[in-house]
This record gives C-alpha cells, structure tokens and sequence, in this order.
C-alpha cells in the first residue's frame, strides 16, 4: 500500500470497538479533528499489554516495532491495512502502566523493565516513541481538579472507580463543544505543570526536551510509586498533543479561551 502523504502511526493496547471510547476513537474522532486535521494518522492494535511488545523486540535483535505489530495484526484481524514500512514516517505507542498486569508476573522486574522500554521506545522514526496511561486509558476522565492521586492496589478496578468520580461529560465525548476542549486540554496541561513543577498554572511556554518519558515515569517511581504504591493520574494524550504541536498548540488555546 503506497501512500502519497506519510503516515503517523499510532499502535495501541486497546482494540476498534464500535460504540466505545478506547485509545483509537479517543485520538481519530475527537482529537484528530480538532487539534491533527491535517495528519495522515492511521492506527494498529497491538492486542495486549506493552510487556509482551517489549519482550518479543528482546527476544530478536533483527525484529523492529513495526514488524511485530504487523505479524500480529494479521492474525488477528485480516482487515487491518498493512503498510509499507518506508510509508510510515513516525511511530507513537499508547499502552497502559497496567500495574494489575505486571501483578500476575508477566515480566520480571517490572520496574527496570519499564524504565528499559522508554529508554528503547523514546524515538518515533525509530521503535516508536512510547506513551503511557497512568494508571490505565481511563486516566482521561480522571477529575484531576479535585484528585490528582490513585492508589495502585486498585488495579483493574480502576476503571469502575473513576467512573463514579468523574465528570459525566467525560463519557460523551462527542457532545463536547471546541471550546470544551479547548478548555480540557487547558487544565491537562495545569495538571501537567503541577505534577513537574509543583504549580498548578499554565505555562508561560512549552519547552521541547524540558521533560521525557523516560522523566516522567522516574518522578512517578520516586515520588509516588515507591513510597506510598500511588500513581499520580495522568492521561498521556494530551502529552502527545504537546509534544507534537507544541508552543503552536499553547498559543491556540489560550486564544480561543482566555
């Protein structure tokens, strides 16, 4: 399959479920339209957990990302398109921390593993650039305004819990006006600025390499994960916004809001 315009990739944990907000409808029916209209993204399910990717990119030197991905989508789901490897100019995963997995030992030393994964998928035009879910993809209705903290021992229960927390708006994302957006990601971006800096506001400036993945996942461990087994909610989508768009995103939305 050639294409004319090249692709942005984007593989996820989550699978294409009609009807049901999942990583994929999250980013093409409300993201991409508004913030990405004029990105060529096309999506692939991975299927499972991000370990398991991990382990098959170590179990073979010779293997990249996308080869794996595609070995698996064929199987299971002869509809998904199949690309040409040099149509796809950059690759972002969206996987889940998916702490109730690494519980059942799916991968040993699951702290140093999840460390190795961001240093390995830290470059989109290479393995892809790894984005996670704090705790898990629900993570986008969390009402960080008021809680900003989950304990991990929820697990998989999480997402019955933050579900009868949230903002009810949050479950139909497709009544939610531009500027309801606008002012979504606005307060993303607070929280995000709180839980680098300690200071709940919007930045002055979006700073390209002022923070990694790789960074964000440390302070989780050494602030929150170690000491007290929390996690300090976080939706990684809104990280990718910003990473990909950048100042010019900042610079919209405080014109259209504030």
């Amino acid at each position: 399959l050639s294409m004319s315009k090249q692709i942005i990739l984007c593989i996820t944990e989550g699978g294409f479920k009609k009807n049901k907000i999942n990583e994929v409808s999250f980013i093409d029916k409300y993201l991409k339209p508004k913030y990405l209209s004029e990105e060529n993204i096309e999506f692939l399910c991975y299927g499972t957990n991000i370990y398991e990717l991990f382990r098959e990119l170590q179990c073979d030197e010779f293997l990249d990302t996308y080869s794996i991905i595609q070995k698996n989508t064929k199987g299971e789901n002869s509809e998904s398109p199949i690309y040409d490897r040099d149509d796809i100019a950059e690759i972002y995963l969206f996987f889940d921390l998916d702490n109730h997995a690494t519980q059942k030992s799916l991968i040993s030393k699951d702290i140093d593993s999840i460390s190795n994964m961001l240093d390995l998928f830290d470059n989109e035009t290479d393995n892809g650039k790894l984005y996670i879910s704090y705790p898990m993809f629900e993570a986008y209705k969390h009402p960080i305004q008021k809680e900003k903290i989950s304990c991990l021992s929820i697990g998989a229960n999480y997402k019955k819990t933050v579900a009868s927390i949230c903002d009810k708006r949050l479950e139909q994302l497709n009544k939610l006006s531009i500027e309801q957006w606008n002012d979504y990601l606005l307060n993303h971006f607070k929280h995000i600025d709180y839980f680098l800096h300690g200071s709940d506001f919007l930045p002055e400036q979006y700073l390209a390499g002022e923070f990694t993945q790789s960074f964000v996942y440390q302070k989780q461990l050494k602030e929150y994960i170690e000491p007290d087994e929390k996690i300090h909610v976080i939706s990684p989508f809104v990280l990718f916004l910003l990473d990909y768009l950048g100042n010019n995103l900042l610079t919209r939305l405080k014109t259209e809001v504030l």
